[in-house]
């Protein structure tokens, strides 16, 4: 009997020109032998509308992995046999979009559109309610042989036939509908669960949860900054002092600080003033980055603010302290 081969990635390794130029070959049965991760929605669907429209029978053979688009393209065969040690994988449609909120309207309605197809031929297999199946696509639901079989999506399991993985190429997201990966990068796993302070084989409940924390202690920390009139009005004075502001901006960025005292601080810090007049690089030093002549104990809000802005945050005693000696007649 006639064989042919779908492996690889639909849309790279297998186009649907090439297919269909093979197919047009085949005279009545034949066996379609099937290891693909899936790929492009429009090429995959020209291949599976060409097998349905085909004079003859099609035997086919789930050899390693069918999934997304592959899985729907094994459904063009009269019988589907899988191997058991193979794997088989239904889920949402998913594509790379761009432009203004109309653009990206056009995209979500027509994935939608692709679901609803996909449920449509999955149901005609398998007759699960497609309420059901959408919940599967949803999640994105892998099957092993058995579980395959129960669900009705093949008809027969056989022995094991492929080991070795599909040698597929990098996704392209604009182009790519079925993108499947098994082996996720372990060493940003890694690092993920460090940051986490998680132990390996964490589970996805467990990583959640720890997520939330973490936001959880962050907001509190963002609280924890409290904006005084007095801290207020000494960040002020010195981005006037350095040229950074003008006064007639003065109240504007007094209600920026009250509103988000650090991240202000933070953009204040940022911004680039006149230079440092000749005469007061000969007190700090010869560069206006690193005071070099006058000695850090002797250091005033003023030399804190351009030189160690961190410090201050580390240390908040010192900043009341070294406000209080800036202003002491508003204390």
């Amino acid at each position: 009997m006639k064989e042919l081969t779908i492996y690889g990635q639909i849309g790279r390794e297998i186009t649907d020109e090439s297919f269909l130029q093979e197919l047009k070959k085949v005279q009545g049965d034949f066996t379609l032998k099937i290891n693909s991760p899936g790929g492009s929605v429009f090429q995959g669907y020209a291949i599976y509308n060409a097998l349905k429209e085909h004079k003859g029978n099609i035997t086919v053979h789930i050899d390693g992995v069918a999934a997304s688009m592959a899985s729907v393209i094994c459904l063009a065969g009269n019988k589907i046999v899988m191997a058991k040690n193979a794997m088989y994988m239904i889920h949402n449609p998913t594509m790379s979009a761009q432009g203004d909120s109309k653009e990206m309207k056009k995209s979500a309605d027509l994935l939608d559109k692709i679901k609803s197809i996909l449920i449509e031929a999955y149901f005609e297999k398998t007759s699960i309610k497609k309420t059901k199946l959408s919940k599967m696509l949803d999640k994105e639901t892998w099957l092993n042989s058995d579980e395959a079989l129960k669900n009705g999506f093949i008809d027969e399991v056989k022995n094991n036939v492929l080991t070795k993985k599909v040698n597929s190429l990098a996704n392209n997201p604009s182009e790519i509908f079925a993108c499947y990966v098994i082996n996720k990068s372990e060493n940003m796993n890694k690092e993920v669960l460090k940051l986490l302070d998680l132990k390996k084989g964490a589970s996805d409940e467990e990583i959640v949860k720890a997520v939330k924390k973490l936001k959880k202690q962050k907001k509190k920390e963002k609280k924890g900054e409290k904006a005084t009139k007095e801290s207020i009005d000494a960040i002020l004075n010195m981005a006037e002092k350095e040229k950074k502001i003008t006064p007639n901006l003065r109240g504007h960025f007094e209600k920026m600080l009250n509103l988000d005292y650090s991240g202000t601080n933070d953009l204040i810090n940022e911004m680039i003033g006149i230079k440092i007049p000749i005469s007061e690089m000969l007190v700090r030093g010869s560069s206006a980055k690193t005071p070099i002549e006058k000695d850090k104990s002797k250091w005033e809000l003023d030399d804190y603010r351009k030189y160690a802005p961190n410090e201050l945050k580390r240390k908040p005693k010192l900043y009341q302290e070294l406000v209080a000696k800036a202003f002491p007649d508003e204390q």
